[in-house]
């Protein structure tokens, strides 16, 4: 039987990046943080949770090896970011 390599799987609430009700804990102040905690786990998929325009945009300059697919509008984007370096994803399913 062929052995299947292990995917590593995140899901992470980034808490979005409206910072209107609270400046102590701005994106400004967690980016590095998040993308941080991402390289040190190193997932091959990402579930975010409150990703907003700012956090993607920070993740899309920060951690080029990664690409994403939008989840449905809904204020905030779902993403389901993936790792494409020595990994071929048939399908990417966006849940809905």
């Amino acid at each position: 039987m062929e052995t299947m390599p292990a995917i590593r799987v995140m899901t992470f609430n980034i808490r979005g990046s409206s910072d209107a009700w609270d400046e102590v804990n701005s994106w400004e102040k967690r980016a590095a943080l998040n993308v941080e905690t991402i390289k040190r786990y190193a997932p091959d998929v990402i579930g975010f949770q409150e990703l907003q325009g700012a956090n993607l945009e920070t993740y899309l300059e920060r951690l080029p090896e990664y690409s994403h697919v939008l989840g449905p509008e809904g204020g905030n984007h779902e993403p389901y970011d993936y790792e494409s370096e020595g990994r071929t994803f048939e399908s990417c399913r966006v849940h809905q």
